[in-house]
């Protein structure tokens, strides 16, 4: 596996999560299909097959942001879409999530505050 350093902002020493990030691109995972459940809750499945059901509820509920707080509304969060694999909402993409948090269902782990 290849292996590099990756400078976290918020702790400022070797990321943990570089290493899975690297290991995800490097196998070209990305996200195939979204299903919305309900509420904040939706369905991913991922190009290896695997299934990742999250719910955002709690990430807007921490993470209160103006750019993204709109997308915590049910009728403005079910406007998500794919763009190259990636989870996005908003034309200019105002907010996604990086891909190994998405597939390991912690959206913490994308969070730098």
């Amino acid at each position: 596996m290849l292996q590099k350093l990756y400078l976290c902002k918020k702790y400022e020493s070797r990321c943990p999560i570089f290493t899975l990030i690297l290991d995800l691109a490097m196998k070209g995972i990305i996200i195939n299909n979204v299903e919305y459940i309900s509420d904040l809750i939706l369905s991913l499945i991922f190009s290896d097959g695997k299934k990742q059901t999250i719910d955002f509820s709690e990430f807007f509920a921490k993470h209160p942001h103006p750019q993204y707080d709109k997308y915590a509304k049910k009728s403005e969060f079910k406007k998500y879409w794919l763009r190259n694999g990636n989870l996005i909402w908003g034309k200019h993409a105002d907010l996604q999530f990086p891909i190994n948090a998405l597939y390991q269902g912690n959206l913490e782990l994308c969070c730098d505050d």
